[in-house]
């Protein structure tokens, strides 16, 4: 390997990293082999009780193997002496409560599980979190993310035979928080604690433009659409001289679709709007909220959420939901739960009509989602994508016919009612399709080149 630096693309849900070998081809790392995609980290970091640390679809396997069997925790209350004004969603799981006073307690679970990180990405620019503690030791947010980095370089350089000290990593346009340049400080250290001694930091939709046209001499206007898991960035670039007129980013991604899936069609399934007691009571909408991330799923089981389920069966308007909900979280079916509905969504952007299943064990469920329905659930998305655009174009002070090419990137514009956005937008014949997780990186180590020379 005679060019020493790596292009990697770390993103929210997934890292990615690449190379120019000796005859001047971008290479990508094939970084996790027990992946389906051995060329895809999912950026997780899973820290057992007994220090051992795991990476990627390890990281998932561990956890899940270490969750299944755990038994109800219970719950270990420390008293701060403070007192805050709390709502009747945060008091209890039954019924209406009206705001009261009460005393401040921090709660922890008691649990032989370890602690799975993911989305540590979006903590970068979090600056009222410094450290997370992790089985009585502080880490910070740097440290975390240069033990997972640490990790990527590790497997990438034995890969290439080298030890890499040269870096150019991918960031979007707006960390989530916004706050760019605390995340730029720590992203930068993080890389520093993983062993690379020169990093660059380069917007992704950027790293997307290289691996478009860093050859092309043809006189054109681009606009980058880099459409993945956590964000939506997009970038207005002049070529062949790479003149960047505008770089736009929201925190809109393939991750906050799978919640508005579960929200809208899969809740039902565990007991959203139902009633129990004889009251009739709803069952708190506070509980679903909970519920629209998988990694927080097994957090709900615990003694006093079981204690829950026992209220909710009471004079249940459907019994069978609320054994469903009680199987989700104590069967530790949330990981299954949120990889289901990451299929069902990659089914619809084929099929015109997918069907949710989740019959691995109980709860069996099956819901037919349309095509048509699914758009409707994103509409509001749609219009937020659409309103971007505008404000881009008019900020590049450009009409919508005069972008020549549009170029997509990342697995959430795989989805057809924004391809069909795209296309009534720009035209059909201006798409120009690039490989979904890969090209970021490939452009970062294009950048990389032209950087480290």
């Amino acid at each position: 390997m005679k060019k020493q630096f790596y292009g990697i693309d770390f993103g929210t849900t997934n890292t990615v990293v690449s190379f120019i070998d000796d005859n001047e081809n971008v290479r990508i790392v094939p970084i996790d082999e027990k992946s389906q995609n051995q060329f895809v980290l999912r950026s997780v970091i899973y820290f057992s009780k007994d220090s051992d640390i795991s990476f990627g679809q390890d990281a998932v396997n561990r956890y899940n193997q270490d969750v299944s069997m755990q038994k109800a925790a219970k719950e270990k209350v420390i008293r701060t002496g403070n007192l805050i004004k709390v709502s009747s969603d945060a008091t209890a799981t039954s019924g209406f409560k009206p705001d009261k006073i009460v005393e401040q307690v921090f709660e922890t679970e008691v649990t032989n599980t370890g602690r799975l990180l993911q989305s540590i990405k979006s903590l970068l620019a979090n600056n009222t979190l410094s450290e997370i503690n992790i089985f009585g030791k502080a880490y910070t947010i740097e440290k975390l993310i240069g033990i997972f980095l640490k990790e990527v370089k590790a497997r990438a350089d034995k890969f290439t035979g080298s030890n890499v000290k040269k870096v150019v990593l991918g960031r979007p346009v707006n960390f989530v928080g916004k706050d760019n340049k605390t995340a730029e400080k720590r992203l930068i250290k993080a890389a520093k604690l993983a062993g690379f001694t020169e990093v660059l930091l380069q917007l992704e939709p950027i790293g997307a433009a290289y691996d478009y046209g860093i050859n092309t001499k043809s006189k054109h206007t681009a606009l980058i659409f880099d459409f993945g898991g956590g964000t939506l960035d997009l970038s207005i670039i002049q070529f062949p001289e790479m003149k960047v007129l505008v770089n736009k980013g929201i925190p809109l991604g393939g991750d906050l679709i799978n919640t508005q899936i579960f929200s809208e069609k899969i809740a039902r399934h565990f007991g959203r709007g139902e009633t129990y007691g004889i009251n009739s009571l709803n069952i708190p909408e506070s509980l679903y909220q909970k519920l629209q991330h998988w990694y927080a799923i097994s957090l709900l089981k615990t003694e006093r959420f079981n204690q829950s389920i026992d209220e909710f069966s009471y004079n249940s308007s459907d019994l069978k939901k609320i054994e469903n909900l009680k199987n989700l979280v104590f069967q530790n079916l949330g990981f299954s739960l949120y990889e289901n509905i990451d299929l069902t969504k990659k089914l619809l952007s084929v099929k015109k009509k997918a069907d949710f299943k989740m019959d691995l064990t109980d709860p069996n469920i099956h819901e037919n989602i349309k095509r048509k329905s699914f758009e409707k659930l994103i509409a509001s998305d749609l219009k937020e994508i659409s309103i971007l655009m505008d404000e881009s174009l008019v900020e590049a002070k450009l009409k919508y016919s005069d972008i020549d090419s549009l170029v997509l990137t990342g697995g959430s514009s795989l989805i057809p009612a924004v391809r069909k956005l795209l296309e009534k937008s720009f035209g059909e014949k201006k798409l120009n399709i690039r490989d979904t997780f890969t090209s970021v990186a490939s452009g970062l180590a294009l950048y990389a080149d032209t950087q480290f020379a």
